[in-house]
C-alpha cells in the first residue's frame, strides 16, 4: 500500500495550487528552452533549467495530496496546451485546427480523468 494521503481541504487546495504552480513554470521553461537556442544562450538555458526545476518540485508538492494520475494528467495535459499558446503568442507560431481540436481533446481527457476520481 501507498502512502496515506490525509486530504485536508486546505491541504487540497495547496496541493493545486502547487500544481498550477508546475504547470505555469514548464510552460516557462519551454519557452526559454526554445530561447536558448540549442543551449547556446547561458541566460536562457539557466533559465530554462531552474524552472524546469521548480515545475518538478512543484508537482512533487502537489502528489502529496492529489493522485499521481491526476496531477500528472493535469501538468502534461495543460502544459502542453499553454505552450501551444506559448508558441503563438511568443513566437508567432500557427495553430491549426487540428491542434486546436488536439487542445480540447486534452483538455476533455484531463477533466475526465480528474472527475473520475472521486
Amino acid at each position: 500500500m501507498g502512502p496515506k494521503r490525509e486530504n485536508r481541504p486546505d491541504g487540497q487546495f495547496m496541493s493545486y495550487v502547487f500544481l498550477l504552480g508546475a504547470i505555469v513554470s514548464e510552460i516557462f521553461a519551454s519557452t526559454f528552452l526554445r530561447l536558448s537556442k540549442g543551449f547556446e544562450e547561458s541566460f536562457h538555458t539557466f533559465l530554462s533549467v531552474a524552472l524546469f526545476s521548480l515545475s518538478i518540485f512543484f508537482l512533487s508538492k502537489a502528489v502529496k495530496e492529489i493522485p499521481l494520475s491526476v496531477a500528472y494528467c493535469l501538468w502534461a495535459g495543460l502544459g502542453i496546451t499553454g505552450n501551444l499558446l506559448a508558441g503563438y503568442l511568443v513566437f508567432q507560431e500557427t495553430i491549426t485546427p487540428q491542434q486546436t481540436w488536439g487542445s480540447i481533446l486534452i483538455i476533455g481527457g484531463a477533466i475526465l480523468v480528474r472527475t473520475s476520481q472521486g
